[in-house]
């Protein structure tokens, strides 16, 4: 009975248009039975009432056990006709109940106080939304604007078969060059025999070295249980950070080419326009575009944790547009351990659920990876360890090609920048990388040695660098006869393609050390490669609640783990002390647990959405409409834009009165799909800050989602950097060089 209700609420969830004023005032229907209708115009609430009506004499006389139960969802599913024009909202909103004349009303708030739900009805009400606002979507672009969708996006048997074959092929033609590649081979043989063997599992760990070939081995994984399973239909390969997404692509397309319709759907990428009929008039075309990106309609998608957690977890439409996309298909997630901590056994309850019921396959694949499942009660074994009991990290390819040095841990502040000068001086190698965990203490540091080598290139990454910077220093850095510093803060870590001689580091989590010396002779062909840890930043102030935070490399033990590539010590320890956080009274009289199972079980969709934002940090973009030449760039993933360049300059003038001009298009579909792109030529121009601060700022606007800085002289450096110090300096105040 549940899925009749299921089914025929998103049937009918616009029922409520019948309604006699919604008919003459809103579609203007000039039938004369409507001539003297009066009064609301609103239908999802009258569908909510018809709906009820329909139904309600059935479950007043429904004679079952779990009585109580059916009639809390029916009003559950109900809630979706009732806020399919808006966002999720927490449990049922008490304003439309009649609890003294109304029988099914009272008894719906008799069975709430009495029942407890899990976590499937949370899933279950979650995708009944994704559904319900999918299917008005769909149905409102046909009748409106008479465009059907056919494609949705998936892998039939024959374009799995296909891809399947290219990737084979392509693997096929790959060549032991080296010791290493013979590892990386067998880690790729040795994961697929794992996988065969659990193919019932919902959840696969891929944990191997750096430089081991998660990529092309997660993708082998992926595309295997495509193959394996009917019931598949999608890929999504799911990056921490959007500079990874970039990349990856760039290796996808060397293995397939174009022959496949692999999209990139973030924040920053513009989205790949909708051509399929060239015929079609521009706007049906922006429309398909639109609406192919926020229901997923593509079957090998790259994207953003972010991203992927707006879809699990957001409330809003846009959001759950694309949650019923996500059944049957398979998530590779790289790096988790970049979020905090105390998010990881949500994350595992959650994952197990979503896998267990949308079907869904997840590869959680890193070199630094907590089995999260660990902080579960249950898993039902659901989860499965790709490379059990192996000794991959103890391999001396892998264990010795960098070797951690602790000698500059005790130097203080005041001599450490000039003792990292002279182990670049001693080390007399080419590629030297030196990260810091504060953007002011990098830029302190750049400034320092900027002058104090003559044959270097030096160079300074941030997250205030843009894409473009960003692949330049990248591209630069991977030149054989380079001889290049780069000062960076953690933008480095996780992935990115550099192979750097030596590095120094200020030392954060366990996890960010290890990812930070995989940036270090990845080729495992230079000798001599060295890391050297240093103590120059509380790295509280960035990790702030993470319980990461209270384990680093002041600890022997930690240093015996990264040094022999052992993290089990670490890892049985900070998932005891993660048990212990969650399980501590945090308010009242429950504890951090027992608060979330309780916002679970209440359907506070809202709470749960604050609680699994992946950034909680409270910052917004500050627009500078400066130029930049972009002579040197290819700007082809940014389509046309010559309107917005002065000879070789892009002008960020041009871009943001071309924001300001979108509020003029009228089509939905041309204005969201235009927005996207100008995100991502507007990037380029943005920086983030401190919200509370931007409020501070005098003679400037927030708007659009920016903070508009029209004088922005002397801001912006020769690198088309932002001097963060010039800002605070400007407006003086202090908290905007964080």
């Amino acid at each position: 009975m549940i899925l009749e209700f299921f089914d025929d609420f998103i049937v009918y969830h616009d029922l409520g248009k019948t309604n006699p004023a919604f008919q003459k005032l809103k579609m203007k229907n000039e039938n004369p039975k409507f001539s003297k209708a009066d009064g609301e115009t609103t239908h999802s609430k009258q569908s909510f009432y018809m709906l009820k009506d329909k139904y309600k004499d059935f479950i007043l006389n429904y004679k079952d056990e779990n009585i109580r139960e059916t009639v809390c969802v029916f009003y559950y599913l109900l809630s979706n006709v009732l806020n399919h024009h808006g966002h999720l909202k927490d449990g049922f909103d008490d304003k439309y109940l009649n609890k003294d004349s109304d029988k099914l009303d009272k008894k719906f708030c008799n069975a709430e106080k009495r029942v407890n739900f899990d976590i499937e009805l949370f899933i279950f009400i979650k995708l009944h939304f994704s559904l319900l606002i999918a299917s008005d979507f769909y149905a409102t672009s046909e009748y409106m604007n008479d465009i059907k969708i056919d494609d949705l996006g998936v892998f039939d048997k024959d374009k799995k078969e296909k891809i399947y074959s290219k990737f084979r092929e392509f693997y096929s033609s790959l060549k032991p060059r080296s010791d290493i590649d013979s590892l990386r081979s067998e880690i790729f043989k040795n994961t697929s025999e794992t996988l065969y063997d659990n193919l019932d599992k919902n959840i696969f760990y891929l944990e191997a070295p750096t430089g081991s070939g998660k990529t092309l081995t997660s993708l082998n994984l992926a595309l295997n249980l495509l193959n394996l399973n009917s019931n598949l239909n999608k890929i999504f390969y799911v990056f921490p950070f959007n500079t990874l997404i970039s990349q990856s692509k760039s290796i996808f397309e060397t293995i397939f080419g174009d022959e496949f319709d692999i999209s990139i759907i973030n924040s920053i990428t513009p989205p790949k326009f909708s051509t399929e009929n060239e015929q079609e008039n521009s706007e049906s075309n922006y429309d398909k575009t639109y609406i192919n990106r926020v229901f997923y309609n593509h079957p090998f998608i790259l994207t953003s944790h972010v991203a992927l957690f707006k879809t699990l977890f957001g409330i809003s439409k846009e959001e759950n547009y694309g949650l019923f996309s996500l059944a049957n298909s398979v998530i590779i997630l790289d790096e988790i351990q970049s979020y905090r901590s105390n998010l990881w056994e949500f994350m595992a309850l959650f994952f197990d659920s979503f896998a267990k019921h949308l079907n869904i396959k997840f590869i959680i694949m890193s070199a630094t990876l907590p089995k999260i499942s660990n902080l579960l009660k249950n898993s039902d074994d659901k989860w499965c360890d790709l490379l059990p009991n192996s000794n991959y990290f103890q391999n001396t390819l892998f264990k010795d090609r960098v070797k951690a040095d602790f000698s500059l841990l005790n130097i203080g502040k005041n001599d450490l920048f000039d003792s990292i000068v002279g182990k670049i001086t001693e080390s007399k190698k080419d590629k030297i990388l030196v990260e810091f965990i504060k953007k002011p203490s990098a830029r302190e540091f750049y400034n320092f040695i900027r002058f104090k080598f003559d044959d270097y290139d030096i160079f300074e990454l941030s997250g205030d660098d843009n894409k473009l910077y960003q692949k330049k220093v990248i591209a630069k850095l991977k030149g054989s006869n380079t001889k290049a510093i780069l000062v960076a803060t953690q933008v480095i870590e996780a992935g990115v393609d550099i192979d750097m001689d030596i590095g120094f580091k200020d030392i954060a989590t366990f996890e960010s050390e290890e990812q930070f010396m995989g940036r270090i002779n990845r080729s495992a062909l230079k000798p001599g490669s060295l890391a050297y840890f240093f103590d120059y930043d509380d790295a509280s102030a960035i990790y702030k609640q993470d319980s990461r935070i209270k384990f680093s490399l002041k600890d022997n033990e930690l240093k015996k783990c990264l040094i022999d590539k052992n993290f089990i010590p670490y890892y049985d320890k900070l998932l005891k002390e993660l048990k212990s956080e969650n399980s501590r009274v945090n308010s009242g009289f429950n504890n951090i647990r027992e608060n979330f199972q309780d916002d679970i079980g209440n359907l506070n969709f809202i709470q749960i959405s604050k609680n699994m934002q992946l950034i909680n940090d409270d910052r917004i973009r500050i627009f500078l409409p400066f130029k930049i030449d972009v002579s040197s760039f290819d700007m082809s993933e940014y389509g046309n834009i010559e309107h917005f360049m002065d000879g070789d300059f892009l002008d960020g003038k041009k871009i943001w009165e071309a924001i300001i001009c979108l509020n003029e298009v009228k089509e939905y579909g041309k204005r969201k799909i235009e927005a996207l792109s100008l995100n991502s030529l507007a990037d380029i121009f943005c920086f983030n800050i401190l919200s509370s601060e931007a409020k501070k700022l005098p003679n400037v606007k927030i708007e659009y989602g920016y903070v508009y800085i029209e004088d922005y002289d002397g801001l912006i450096d020769e690198e088309s950097k932002l001097d963060r110090t010039a800002l605070a300096k400007k407006y003086k105040n202090e908290d905007l060089i964080l």
